[in-house]
């Protein structure tokens, strides 16, 4: 009988149950018990955590409306400002005027002058011719 497994006796069997019904028993109360009692959680620090996130959600929200303000009051400003280029070319359109304003005018003056003297020695020429 080398194969053979040892059989247990009914009376073997019957402790067994019992110290396993035993157990049961056991963990049925302590569960009874903690069911009796109201579980309690503090949610005082969660509360806190959670008031701190908004208050800093609050703050985040307020400086990036103020960023954006500021963006907003920049993109205005370049909008109405010129940009370098056009600067350029009207401080060059502006030189380039007064430039030939005066050149223009010195010659109107010259001509004017000239003109003078010709007139001058035209009537001075008839006046010769006239003697």
């Amino acid at each position: 009988m080398a194969g053979k497994k040892p059989r247990i006796s009914v009376q073997d069997i019957a402790e067994i149950l019992v110290q396993r019904i035993e157990k049961v028993e056991q963990s049925a109360e302590r569960i009874e018990v903690a069911t009796s009692k109201p579980v309690k959680v503090d949610l005082t620090e969660f509360k806190q955590l959670v008031s701190q996130v908004i208050q800093m959600q609050k703050k985040t929200t307020e400086e990036n409306k103020q960023i954006l303000s500021v963006l907003s009051d920049l993109k205005k400003k370049e909008r109405t400002k010129l940009p370098n280029y056009v600067v350029i070319a009207l401080i060059v359109l502006f030189c380039t005027f007064i430039g030939t304003s005066i050149y223009f005018g010195k010659k109107h003056q010259d001509y004017t002058e000239i003109k003078s003297q010709m007139k001058f020695y035209r009537n001075e020429l008839l006046k010769k011719n006239k003697k």
